[in-house]
């Protein structure tokens, strides 16, 4: 199904996805960057649903959170960790907190956050795409099966081409930079 947005049916739109990602669906939304997919991240179903739409082998996805207190209640973060988080998110910034764990975001600007705040829990941060392909900047740019799969389609319209966000390591004392997107991370 694919919904036009707009900002007076927002809390409709929000309510819509938040049901369909509870019940193990797939949610496709715009994001800072380019157009995302979303899954609860919890629901090892979807999990599944979502490699297989993306033919993606990698078990680990990054994670979209609606703020802070959320993030602190997935990872144990240090005091500088803390205050890295707080000066660069929301934003075009990916963290690696704990190795073994997803990646984090705060979107600056998507209904996602929106919707993680509703659900109150993490959901996947990947491109809308096959893996290692481009990602989509507009709905239609995707192979129709792709479509048909995924179950809610927030369309914003054309998106302008950002490059993917950067994507930072802090998960040791000497922090790491592992993909430039647009905006640069100041490691001093």
């Amino acid at each position: 199904m694919i919904i036009k947005y707009e900002k007076d049916k927002k809390d409709e739109i929000i309510k819509r996805a938040a049901d369909i990602l509870s019940r193990g669906g797939i949610v496709m939304y715009a994001s800072d960057t380019s157009y995302g997919l979303a899954i609860d991240y919890a629901n090892k179903k979807a999990i599944k649903k979502l490699n297989k739409l993306k033919n993606r082998q990698k078990p680990l996805y990054s994670l979209n959170f609606a703020n802070l207190k959320q993030i602190e209640q997935f990872y144990q973060l240090s005091e500088k960790q803390k205050e890295t988080l707080k000066r660069f998110l929301p934003g075009e910034f990916t963290f690696i907190i704990e190795e073994d764990k997803p990646a984090c975001r705060i979107p600056k600007i998507s209904i996602i956050v929106d919707i993680a705040k509703r659900l109150d829990r993490p959901l996947t941060a990947t491109s809308a795409n096959i893996s290692g392909q481009t990602p989509a900047y507009k709905i239609y740019n995707l192979p129709r099966n792709f479509l048909d799969k995924v179950e809610l389609i927030i369309d914003q319209g054309k998106l302008a081409k950002i490059p993917p966000s950067t994507i930072v390591n802090i998960s040791r004392e000497k922090y790491k930079i592992l993909r430039q997107g647009r905006l640069y991370f100041d490691l001093g």
